[in-house]
């Protein structure tokens, strides 16, 4: 559906999910040391405002390039996210339930994740 939306071949859609994770893998390393300096919650939830924004702004992109750009700000945001909910999850649990606790995180983000795509078809689909 993208691909026909913005006239475009699938190689460019693949830039879109390739860019996301590559802005999240430049990213992720860097969101430790931040945390260190500035806090876990003030970084979370930056994380979060930044992934939002970026959500709301992929909903409206007007071409690929724009949509290539909010996916890498989404992928910005997950990064700093991401290994802040692992570490509270780390320390919330004792390591008799820890692996279990991480174990519901990951599959909780992956049928988010899930969810996200389905959903966002079905709107765009329905609705645009």
């Amino acid at each position: 559906m993208i691909s026909e939306y913005f006239a475009v071949s699938m190689s460019s859609i693949g830039a879109i999910i390739s860019l996301f994770y590559v802005a999240f893998a430049i990213t992720q390393p860097i969101v430790g040391t931040v945390v260190n300096r500035f806090g876990r919650k003030r970084i979370l939830s930056i994380g979060f405002l930044v992934f939002v924004i970026g959500s709301l702004l992929c909903a409206v992109s007007y071409n690929i390039n724009t949509l290539i750009i909010f996916r890498i700000i989404q992928g910005i945001g997950a990064a700093m996210v991401f290994p802040i909910i692992q570490l509270l999850v780390g320390d919330s649990f004792s390591e008799k339930v820890r692996g279990r606790a991480m174990g519901n995180i990951h599959a909780i983000g992956a049928l988010a994740g899930i969810i996200g795509v389905l959903s966002g078809g079905f709107l765009g689909e329905n609705y645009s």
